[in-house]
């Protein structure tokens, strides 16, 4: 695992079965490094039968202003490696449930009772590896190429980046999208994955204007101001970090237009919330760029 801050109580815990319904190990974790992968070893063997599912993670226990568990800068793997449950039960997907497109920071060692050891590894880590205190190494197993980029079901595009512009030149017009990602490898290709339905409106002049979950935000991307329609309602806009960070807390009044200026944050993506005084919640996202 690679946590990231040192203020938490963190337990290794790995489940079984459909969704992990059913605990197998609850090991607490007695010290860790924060910044750095850590390798530990379960004290109760747990043997892979090959009739139902396993599930490995951890549980967090964290001051409320803190955030702990590591990610990676994905794409996250939906209903996979991005799953988080706040009481254990149910899990669910960060992507669907908040609109988060990563991965925890997770990787997971079986071995075979007569001896080597087999890596279960993040197939799409295209950074190198930050080495721990536990002697941890990034075992690749295969070189990723980089990544198709389907709309409604047709390629458009290939890119080696984590992110993806689709022009209005090429959608045009206001209409919705499904977009999905196939991971490119030197010998294989993964399967159609993390499949998106988006709303965009292209206006003539050339700015891209997106339309994310209710809220409309221009220019986005932007290297600075950004302007945010609250549909002259007063109430709350808010800005967090995808870690889940409160950055920025302001107060709209009516017939308001919010400028946000991304001028002092670094590059990446921004989640915006905006709660109107009459309880209806709009939620969007902010792509800060040079």
């Amino acid at each position: 695992m690679f946590p990231v801050s040192p203020n938490a109580s963190l337990t290794l815990k790995v489940w079984t079965g459909s969704n992990a319904s059913t605990l197998l190990l609850s090991q607490p974790v007695t010290s860790f490094v924060a910044g750095e992968w850590n390798e530990f070893i379960l004290n109760m063997p747990v043997y892979l039968t090959g009739t139902s599912e396993l599930w490995f993670g951890y549980e967090v226990i964290q001051p409320g202003d803190d955030y702990v568990a590591g990610y990676d800068e994905g794409l996250g793997v939906s209903g996979y490696s991005d799953l988080v449950s706040t009481d254990g039960s149910p899990w669910e997907s960060m992507a669907i449930r908040y609109g988060l497109n990563y991965n925890w920071n997770l990787q997971g060692f079986v071995e075979p009772v007569a001896g080597t050891g087999t890596f279960i590894g993040a197939a799409n880590e295209p950074r190198d590896s930050k080495s721990s205190s536990h002697g941890f190494v990034n075992h690749r197993q295969r070189a990723l190429f980089g990544y198709d980029i389907y709309r409604n079901g047709v390629y458009i595009a290939t890119t080696q980046e984590l992110s993806y512009f689709d022009s209005c030149a090429d959608i045009g017009g206001e209409e919705v999208y499904e977009y999905g990602i196939k991971a490119v490898y030197e010998d294989c290709e993964s399967v159609l994955v993390n499949t998106y339905i988006l709303g965009f409106f292209c206006p003539p002049v050339g700015v891209s204007y997106e339309i994310t979950e209710d809220l409309k935000i221009y220019p986005n991307p932007s290297a600075d101001l950004i302007w945010i329609d609250t549909r002259d309602m007063s109430g709350s806009l808010l800005v967090y970090s995808f870690s889940g960070k409160l950055l920025l807390e302001n107060h709209v009044s009516n017939n308001d237009k919010p400028v946000i200026s991304l001028k002092h944050y670094p590059d990446g993506a921004y989640l915006i919330k905006f709660v109107s005084d009459a309880g209806e919640t709009y939620t969007g996202k902010i792509q800060k760029c040079r």
